[in-house]
């Protein structure tokens, strides 16, 4: 959450691996898009709606590129979120047009496996 208020990635980036517990990462990323999701589905009348998610996958696109976490661990932590996407919901009816604007916007910042066999 403090993340969302400061975006500075390299500090985020510190703290993750300060963190060091890889079994976990997956759980840091559920827990950053619940909570980005929460915020920018608080008011559906904002133009930047999306500006908490955006910048969530902003960051686990940064990490993701620096080596600090694997995709594997993001894509298990969004798993998870599709696990409890029914719950979510109601607190946040936008949840799965979010999570789904998440991945995409996760999918621009990552290197496709096309680009990675070449």
């Amino acid at each position: 959450a403090e993340y969302l208020m400061s975006r500075e990635l390299d500090e985020c980036a510190r703290c993750v691996k300060e963190l060091d517990s890889a079994h976990y990462i997956h759980e840091l990323v559920k827990r950053g898009v619940k909570i980005s999701m929460e915020q920018d589905g608080k008011d559906l009348s904002t133009q930047h709606q999306k500006s908490s998610i955006d910048a969530m996958a902003a960051l686990f696109g940064f990490l993701v590129k620096n080596a600090i976490i694997s995709e594997n661990q993001v894509a298990k932590g969004v798993d998870r979120l599709h696990r409890v996407l029914d719950d979510l919901k109601l607190d946040v009816p936008t949840a799965p047009a979010l999570l789904k604007d998440f991945e995409d916007m996760l999918k621009e910042e990552l290197p496709g496996d096309d680009e990675k066999k070449e």
